[in-house]
């Protein structure tokens, strides 16, 4: 599993830090990929599941690394 990683009541959240922060939202997206990915989904269905449930959100963006975070709910894997 990809880290690191938060799991509370209602969703699963992966984040990244990179001193790019495109390229820290982008890392976080993949991380969430390979989670829905374990849980069957292939990369492609992932991804267009990410894209239409998943939040995107920045954490930090004032120290030199950026830090992002991809949150789903648990809801749509079957997770409770």
């Amino acid at each position: 599993m990809p880290l690191p990683m938060v799991c509370n009541k209602t969703h699963i959240i992966t984040i990244a830090s990179d001193a790019n922060l495109d390229t820290a939202c982008n890392k976080a997206i993949e991380n969430m990929a390979e989670i829905l990915a374990v849980h069957g989904f292939g990369i492609n269905e992932a991804t267009m599941l990410i894209s239409m449930a998943g939040d995107l959100r920045i954490c930090q963006i004032v120290n030199p690394k950026k830090t992002a975070r991809v949150e789903f709910p648990k809801e749509y894997i079957g997770m409770q």
